[in-house]
């Protein structure tokens, strides 16, 4: 049974507890009275330490109970008194305590409320903002909260503000001053960092901008848990992500990034990191990563390699000739892809001594390495390159791969032309250079204009301004007439100094010397060329004159060789060419051309590679227009191009020529055969990436070649395939595919209106009869 000092001590407890309530419910009653007084009569009572002690709590009790807009309504009538700085000194430690409760008790709504209200207070107010040392911490775990508790939106709205804020400074009341952006460093909690990131990682669009955003608020403390991240992915996508969004940092990020590369990482820590320096983007940083070009494992020098090519700059090609003899065998092979885009004599020299010095490089990769250097050389027309392709031609022809010997011919044969023709411009511009600094004062002494010029000031003199306007009038149309443009235009500006009315004339003159400039060039024979002034309206003709190029051959100079890829047509102007072909190792006879005749009309209009031969027999003169100066002509008039194919084709007979001389057929018999036939375009360097087939109908196969039919939408695509690698797959009876490796040499429109044309491949090695036949038994 219980004792009588258990009944006391029982009844004493009870009598306590109702003392208690009795107090908390007496102390609830002052602490209304007081917000009363407080709203009704003023701040004074703010001075009464038991009131302003117990506020906090209070308020925390009555939003437990749910008597929410009765708290805001307290905690808004504090925040006006703020407005005083005298009274604010009291109400700033009551909203400090509140804040505390309201993150020590987690009552979200509460915290969401007074966030808002110090975000507001904080934006309002310019310069310097009094505060409590507390407030930061406030703000900062409330962000984490909102974080933890998927909260984005208030969290977007509280670090938005502060961002706004950051370069001002708030100050305790103990006077110590701190910038705003010393917040996020608390903010940027190593959870909150993580749940933003994974916010980024697996996030659609607007929540990866989101995470950018914020994380870019965060700064330092967030980029260096990120770089920690970074440094040890091994997940492709993820690492991927990672090195995107950490580039939002910029160059801040660099410091620490140096100080992590400075430590003993593994290759792909460092992989990770320079593809970061990639991403940031910044060409002078390539001192960062440039000694990681001799590392011990290949990925990290390949990755270099990369994020020199991302970052660009005037030095990358100085940087990747640099990069070439140092990295592993196997970046060579990228490299020599990657300098085709250059043209600097550094590079030039570094791809042939990588020829030369081709034994160096391991057995498994030459031939593909010097097919790349080969490739990324047509992209120097000089004459040294050519010299030492044929160099590179002799010394393979014993023992080297018919593939390799394949491209380097191929390579010859689209340098030449390109080199023929920028030597030819250069002697034409040198010529006109000449004229210009040594001729013009004897042709203009011959014209005449310094003794006209005399006579007119002269008359000038003598008051006869009239009579001299109508002198210079003359005297300019026969200059204009004669393509003496300078002394032209000189004395029709001189015209308008002595006879300000003669406005209308110098108009008139202006007119007449641009027709002059436009007509007929004098070194095009117009009676050569009645046709063409028969076939073009006067515009047309005009066109085609400002695309033409002048090129001048000597005696028994070669114009064009058999099997070059020169997608050009040749006007003979003046001269004696000869016609010839191919014949084993000798050269057979096809025609004499004389000035009207046209050439090149397959080459130019049906991309294909030239069959014929063109050599100078007299001192010639030759009208080259060139594909790619017709096609990049802005205003070519509509269909000049159908008018000029039809003038060609009339004046061109090399297709009759080469069935009259029996030149015309392949090496080995061709059958004709209709099959499907699956192909797949290399690209310039002989690689498949995607395997992109498309399919066409066979015309004829032999061992050496094959021709397919297949539409073409642009014209300019069909001469894009001129000189291209292909493989051509045939399913033969069986399933089994026979897949032949050649070269583009002709792509012939065979209807206009259809767009049908033909494709014709030579392989790189011959088929064998049987396969030959495999191919003819599918149709029977």
């Amino acid at each position: 049974m219980p004792s009588a000092s258990d009944h006391n001590n029982e009844a004493r407890k009870k009598a306590f507890k109702m003392l208690e309530e009795a107090e908390k419910k007496r102390a609830s009653i002052r602490l209304e009275r007081g917000l009363v007084q407080l709203r009704d009569v003023g701040p004074e009572i703010l001075g009464n330490t038991d009131f302003t002690s117990g506020i906090a709590g209070y308020l925390h009790d009555l939003a437990v109970r749910g008597e929410m807009p009765r708290t805001l309504e307290i905690i808004e009538l504090l925040f006006s008194y703020l407005e005083n700085e005298r009274h604010a000194v009291a109400i700033r430690p009551i909203l400090e305590e509140i804040c505390t409760v309201s993150v020590e008790r987690c009552n979200v709504r509460l915290l969401k409320y007074l966030t808002k209200k110090y975000c507001a207070y904080i934006e309002d107010r310019g310069g310097k903002i009094v505060i409590t040392a507390h407030l930061p911490w406030f703000l900062a775990k409330s962000c984490g909260m909102y974080v933890r508790s998927n909260l984005w939106h208030e969290f977007d709205e509280t670090v938005s503000v502060l961002w706004k804020v950051r370069n001002r400074t708030f100050i305790t009341e103990e006077g110590k001053q701190t910038p705003f952006k010393d917040i996020f460093s608390q903010i940027a909690a190593k959870d909150v960092v993580e749940k933003l990131l994974r916010h980024y990682l697996t996030g659609d669009q607007k929540k990866r901008d989101f995470a950018v955003k914020t994380l870019g608020y965060l700064g330092k403390d967030a980029s260096l848990h990120l770089l920690n991240r970074l440094v040890f992915s091994q997940n492709k996508e993820e690492r991927f992500l990672l090195v995107s969004l950490l580039a939002v940092f910029g160059e801040d990020i660099l410091p620490t990034l140096q100080t992590f590369m400075e430590e003993d990482l593994p290759w792909y820590a460092l992989r990770n990191l320079i593809a970061l320096v990639g991403e940031i983007g910044n060409p002078r940083h390539y001192s960062i990563i440039e000694g990681y070009l001799i590392h011990s494992d290949v990925r990290v020098q390949n990755q270099v390699i990369t994020t020199a090519l991302k970052l660009a700059g005037q030095d990358m090609e100085k940087r990747l000739v640099q990069a070439l003899p140092v990295v592993d065998d196997s970046l060579k092979l990228k490299l020599a892809m990657q300098l085709g885009g250059f043209s600097s004599r550094e590079n030039i020299d570094a791809m042939l001594a990588m020829i030369s010095q081709r034994k160096k490089i391991s057995a498994e990769i030459r031939d593909e390495m010097v097919q790349k250097l080969c490739v990324s050389l047509r992209a120097y027309p000089y004459p040294r390159v050519i010299q030492a392709l044929k160099e590179l031609q002799r010394e393979l022809e014993p023992e080297g791969s018919d593939n390799l010997l394949i491209i380097v011919e191929e390579t010859i044969q689209r340098l030449q032309p390109k080199i023929r023709h920028r030597l030819k411009e250069e002697k034409a511009d040198m010529e006109t250079l000449s004229y210009g600094l040594f001729q013009e004062r004897e042709e203009r002494e011959a014209t005449g204009v310094e003794d006209f010029v005399e006579e007119i000031e002269q008359m000038i003199d003598s008051g006869k301004i009239e009579k001299a306007s109508s002198a210079m009038y003359k005297k300019i149309v026969d200059l204009a007439r004669a393509k003496d443009f300078d002394a032209a235009e000189m004395l029709r500006d001189k015209l308008l100094e002595i006879n300000p009315d003669a406005l209308q004339d110098v108009i008139s003159l202006s007119e007449k010397i641009e027709e002059e400039k436009t007509s007929s060039s004098s070194s095009v024979q117009a009676e050569v060329w009645e046709g063409l002034f028969n076939t073009f309206s006067s515009a047309e003709y005009d066109f085609l004159l400002t695309v033409l190029r002048t090129e001048k051959y000597d005696r028994e100079e070669r114009i064009v060789s058999a099997g070059e890829i020169d997608p050009c047509l040749y006007f003979l102007n003046a001269g004696l060419v000869q016609l010839s072909c191919a014949s084993g190792a000798r050269e057979t006879f096809l025609k004499r051309i004389t000035p009207g005749d046209v050439v090149g009309v397959n080459p130019f209009f049906s991309a294909s590679v030239w069959t014929v031969s063109m050599t100078a027999l007299h001192d010639t003169t030759m009208l080259v227009l060139r594909r790619d100066l017709l096609t990049t002509g802005e205003e070519k008039p509509p269909h000049f191009e159908e008018k000029l194919l039809e003038f060609c084709r009339e004046r061109e007979s090399i297709p009759d020529l080469l069935r009259m001389s029996g030149q015309e057929r392949r090496n080995n018999a061709r059958y004709a055969v209709k099959v499907t036939v699956n192909n797949v375009l290399l690209d310039i360097y002989g690689g498949s990436t995607g395997k992109r087939v498309f399919h066409g109908e066979m015309i004829d196969i032999s061992r050496g070649g094959l021709a397919f039919a297949i539409r073409i939408s642009k014209k300019q695509s069909a001469h894009l395939l001129l000189g291209r690698q292909i493989v051509s797959e045939i399913t033969l009876k069986g399933k089994k595919v026979l897949r032949c490796l050649g070269l583009i040499v002709g792509v012939t429109i065979q209807h206009e209106l259809l767009k049908e044309y033909s494709v014709h491949i030579k392989f790189y090695q011959e088929l064998g009869q049987r396969q030959v036949t495999d191919v003819l038994n599918l149709v029977l």
